[in-house]
């Protein structure tokens, strides 16, 4: 399957499925407790079909397909067969997606089904704009937690649910990605890789050779995060983070730690020594893309089973990823979105029965992500799961290809891409089965009692970390002046609330 690279930053249009609210066509309200008579299974529908058709609205990110209503249509058939129910999706592009998901739910729009972003999930829930979901997916979606034990209500704030991941990976594992011609042509041994200080050698072996090639790039953080290489778990915001995340949950200042420190003062020897971009702290042009103009050598990746090939489209060369931490699980990877359920519903339950469906169902995923067999795409192979476009169709002339695998309910259930390996699934499962969990995993802060200090934290980051990631900084006297300047802006105000929102989580766990 052709996978997404990304960095959620994709610039689409608009546009609107066919449906409407979550209820009767008639949004009646007489039926809210209808659903505890039906069956949580993808034939519920057969029970229920004397009921009034239900009607689920939903609203979430993505680019709105030429031909999604025919698509839609076919969701519609297979939704009225199996739960007799039918779905409008409004889909809006992701540039707009966070102003004008906030903009339905503060307004009482009748979604019902929304697309949830983990940074306002704390806004949502304390506004009431969303239902918490313990109770709903425990009596509607017993097939979703049966489909994901690990993760189906993973992710908290506050001991109230919010949203349902996605069941995708969601593991982290940085690495650093070299290109493997120049590997090959100066006989690296990347077996001996197993730091970033490992590296120092190899950047002298090639910078000989290649003088100028840029060794090591980064990109500037626009949120002033320290995010090109992460050994921990970040906590949603790198303000109070857990340094050893496999076994303490201990709240610490990555930017006080001996190990931030280290990373700086790598970076500043490498950018000293040439081997870094000299405008690295403001760069924003992206690291496949430099790869591919043939002007650097390596770059930091967070880790998968599919990194290579998808880094190779992109970036134009033959690469060679060499993972440097341990594979580690972090709420992060499973809450930047997730599906919920609009307080604006007038019927969960129905919407809950939907979504259950929705979780399990290899046709729905399919007719979501791919379109309709024979007119969106073709089996390549019907055995291992490989499809491609039919004959006389490409991206260009394609009436429906949305592509979103990470986005849609279960991407373990979709068909594979052409030029995908075959065992994709059968791998990521196994990377998610490897890792360890963070201590932490499942939480998620709510920030809203130190708004003021994040914010002026935000500011203070944006002010240095660049620099330090970049190596353009003199590490020692920066730290020093930016962890004044944190404390000043409410750090350990930050950190002690994250402290004891994390322990109230643990103990409740």
């Amino acid at each position: 399957m052709k996978r997404r690279l990304m960095a959620l930053i994709m610039v689409v249009v608009v546009g609107v499925w066919a449906l409407a609210g979550c209820g009767s066509q008639e949004k009646k309200n007489n039926n809210a407790n209808s659903a505890e008579n039906a069956q949580s299974t993808p034939d519920a529908g057969k029970q229920a079909k004397n009921e009034k058709t239900e009607h689920i609205k939903i609203l979430m990110a993505g680019t709105e397909q030429p031909d999604q209503q025919r698509v839609v249509d076919a969701m519609n058939k297979l939704l009225q067969e199996k739960l007799n129910m039918t779905i409008e999706i409004s889909m809006v592009n992701f540039g707009n997606y966070k102003q004008q998901c906030q903009l339905a739910l503060s307004g009482g729009d009748d979604y019902d089904v929304v697309m949830i972003m983990g940074s306002l999930a704390a806004n949502y829930l304390n506004a009431g704009y969303i239902y918490e979901l313990s109770d709903l997916i425990d009596k509607y979606g017993k097939d979703i937690i049966a489909a994901m034990p690990d993760t189906a209500k993973a992710i908290q704030m506050n001991g109230k649910m919010f949203g349902i991941p996605m069941n995708r990976d969601y593991v982290q594992q940085f690495s650093i990605v070299m290109r493997t011609d120049l590997i090959k042509k100066y006989g690296i041994d990347t077996s001996k890789i197993k730091s970033l200080d490992d590296m120092t050698p190899v950047f002298e072996t090639v910078k000989a050779k290649e003088p100028d090639m840029t060794m090591f790039i980064t990109q500037s953080s626009s949120n002033g995060y320290p995010n090109q290489y992460v050994w921990y778990d970040q906590l949603d915001n790198y303000c109070g983070v857990l340094m050893d995340p496999k076994n303490s949950t201990k709240v610490t200042n990555l930017f006080e730690s001996d190990e931030y420190m280290d990373y700086s003062k790598l970076m500043y020897a490498w950018n000293q020594k040439g081997y870094m971009l000299k405008d690295g702290a403001t760069n924003t042009e992206s690291k496949q893309s430099m790869m591919k103009s043939g002007t650097c050598f390596s770059f930091p990746y967070s880790y998968t089973p599919t990194a290579e090939v998808e880094l190779e489209q992109s970036a134009g060369y033959d690469l060679t990823v060499v993972p440097l931490e341990e594979p580690m699980a972090l709420t992060s990877q499973i809450s930047t979105f997730s599906w919920g359920i609009s307080s604006s519903c007038e019927n969960p339950e129905k919407a809950m029965e939907f979504l259950n469906f929705a979780y399990t169902s290899p046709e729905f995923n399919n007719l979501l992500n791919w379109g309709e067999e024979g007119k969106d795409y073709v089996f390549e192979d019907k055995d291992k799961g490989i499809i491609n476009y039919p004959e006389g169709v490409d991206s260009k002339t394609s009436g429906y290809h949305l592509n979103l695998g990470w986005e849609i309910p279960n991407e373990f259930l979709t068909y594979l891409w052409s030029g995908s390996d075959p065992d994709t699934w059968v791998n990521f499962k196994s990377f998610n089965e490897q890792s360890f969990k963070s201590e932490a995993f499942g939480f998620v802060f709510d920030s809203t009692p130190v708004t003021n200090e994040m914010a002026a934290i935000s500011n203070v980051l944006g002010q240095y970390v660049n620099a330090l990631t970049a190596g353009s900084a003199e590490p020692e006297a920066t730290i020093k002046k930016m962890n004044q300047d944190l404390k000043k802006a409410g750090i350990d105000t930050v950190i002690q609330e994250k402290q004891k929102q994390l322990d109230a989580f643990i103990s409740n766990k």
